[in-house]
């Protein structure tokens, strides 16, 4: 089965990956230029096509378009909470010495007046909350994010290497602060898998086994 290893960089735009069979095809062809600089999985930098023996004829190849790129990714998604009502306004009074003499004489009514406030509040909170949904345990769910929303949010943390696809030297409790645990883990030998219920389907990170165990997250994310 062939491996796609190689990432290419040219003017700040990245292409790929391929495998190497692709790469000499695309050198071959002139697709695939000497500037051009390669990152391969598991190198701590990316380096220059030269410095891969049997890649290059001495003669420099003529100026020719790129190599197809890869799909823009995605911006993050923007969540935004809804502001809570507003207060209920209290009730103004005009004709403020008459009212007094009243309140004076008829202590009773003004009770009548405070209870009548603390109902009509209390059935305005009874309206709002059924119109909101009411219950306040699914309000603390968190937001299930569709798979361009998770990738977004790893980029936007990770930067470069997460928009290729790769994990590389991750640390797990940092990337379950940012993501949150798992819905599931499995182990199969050398290989570990962590998989992310997303809106629209599953992503799985395909993690080597003995490098997690050490405490450093190594390995690709995929579409599962």
């Amino acid at each position: 089965m062939q491996t796609h290893n190689f990432h290419i960089s040219r003017n700040g735009e990245m292409f790929g990956p391929y495998t190497l069979e692709e790469v000499r095809a695309y050198v071959a062809q002139g697709r695939i230029l000497p500037s051009d600089l390669a990152w391969v999985n598991g190198a701590s930098q990316w380096t220059a096509l030269t410095a891969i023996p049997d890649l290059f004829d001495p003669r420099p190849p003529p100026s020719v378009p790129p190599p197809p790129a890869t799909p823009p990714t995605p911006g993050d998604g923007e969540v935004r909470a809804h502001p809570p009502p507003p207060p209920a306004a209290s009730p103004g009074f005009t004709g403020a010495g008459q009212h007094q003499v009243t309140a004076v004489q008829k202590p009773a009514a003004n009770l009548q007046g405070c209870l009548a406030l603390v109902l009509v509040v209390f059935l305005l909170l009874i309206i709002v909350g059924y119109f909101t949904g009411g219950d306040s345990g699914s309000k603390s769910q968190p937001k299930v994010l569709s798979k361009v929303e998770w990738r977004a949010r790893v980029v936007k943390h990770y930067g470069q290497v997460a928009q290729l696809n790769i994990v590389y030297n991750w640390r797990p409790s940092e990337f379950k602060a940012l993501m949150g645990e798992p819905e599931s883990t499995q182990t199969i030998g050398d290989q570990a898998f962590w998989y992310y219920q997303c809106s629209d389907g599953m992503i799985q990170l395909d993690l080597y086994a003995p490098n997690l165990a050490a405490g450093v997250m190594q390995g690709k994310i995929n579409d599962y």
